[in-house]
């Protein structure tokens, strides 16, 4: 057999080509599975945390959270002033 037709960048491009895709094959449901499993524990975990009781609209997420921020600010500035409690609540 001639060697021409198993040589040249054409040929590798399609070989590698073929090694890729069944390679994609084979660990795709494996990839998906395991995505899935990953996405039902942050899920449950997120169930576990619950809603929160007076976050229903962006505004007021974006409230809490400048309120929870604003607090953390207070009592990292305290403890590296030296007047913290010991505790961040």
């Amino acid at each position: 057999r001639s060697l021409q037709g198993r040589i040249g960048t054409a040929n590798l491009a399609r070989n590698l080509n073929g090694i890729l895709m069944h390679h994609i094959r084979e660990c795709l449901p494996e990839l998906k599975s395991r995505i899935g499993g990953m996405l039902g524990d942050v899920q449950a975990e997120l169930d576990d945390l619950g809603t929160p009781a007076d976050a229903t609209s962006r505004s007021t997420l974006g409230g809490a959270l400048l309120g929870l921020l604003s607090k953390f600010a207070a009592n990292f500035a305290s403890g590296i002033d030296g007047k913290g409690t010991g505790n961040l609540r």
